[in-house]
């Protein structure tokens, strides 16, 4: 497991999205998030490929890595 420091500026002057797995996001089609560095906030995965994920719960988090 990365530490957090391992992190810092990796994505300098790159432009990130952070995404919760809220309704708004089936406004926006998929395709606006290829090639872009994604954030997800829990179930946001479900919807929209993320290179990061945030959960407030840590159950499943070993199921969920192994499908993405």
């Amino acid at each position: 497991m990365r530490e957090l420091k391992d992190f810092k500026n990796i994505h300098k002057n790159e432009d990130i999205y952070v995404l919760a797995s809220g309704k708004s996001v089936d406004f926006i089609d998929n395709s606006f998030f290829e090639n872009k560095i994604i954030i997800g906030i829990n179930q946001a995965y479900k919807k929209i490929p993320c290179q990061y994920l945030v959960r407030k719960e840590s159950g499943f988090i070993e199921e969920i890595i192994k499908k993405n």
